[in-house]
């Protein structure tokens, strides 16, 4: 006889903790970036960091395509990260180029145009 165990809170909490952006991005740096197929294997290129990725596998694609989202970390105190705040909250001020947690938001300058990060990021 055998015994399958699954650990449902440790896939559930790993699920949670990693999203799908909206936009193809950029593996190493996040960034949005262009996309070709070609002979079913995917290119892509022109991100504004200078990537190039080439010759991704169909089914290895996604993979590449998740943000983690304790690696978003706020600029500004670079202590909070998007997994640890009140309902996953984080912004991005356009004007700096900049991740704020709430607390950092409010001390920011509010001339600056901030928007929400969820913008970005699919909640599939």
């Amino acid at each position: 006889m055998r015994i399958l165990v699954y650990d449902s809170d440790m896939e559930k909490s790993k699920n949670e903790n990693s999203k799908k952006p909206k936009n193809i991005i950029c593996p190493k740096c996040k960034e949005n970036i262009k996309m070709d197929i070609k002979d079913f294997k995917i290119n892509l290129y022109e991100c504004k960091n200078g990537h190039e990725i080439k010759n991704i596998l169909l089914n290895e694609f996604d993979e590449t395509q998740s943000i983690e989202l304790d690696k978003i970390i706020c600029d500004t105190c670079k202590i909070k990260d998007k997994s640890k705040t009140y309902n996953n909250e984080f912004f991005k001020c356009l004007k700096c180029n900049k991740n704020l947690c709430p607390l950092c938001k409010s001390k920011h300058d509010n001339k600056h145009e901030i928007i929400d990060i969820k913008l970005f990021i699919s909640n599939k």
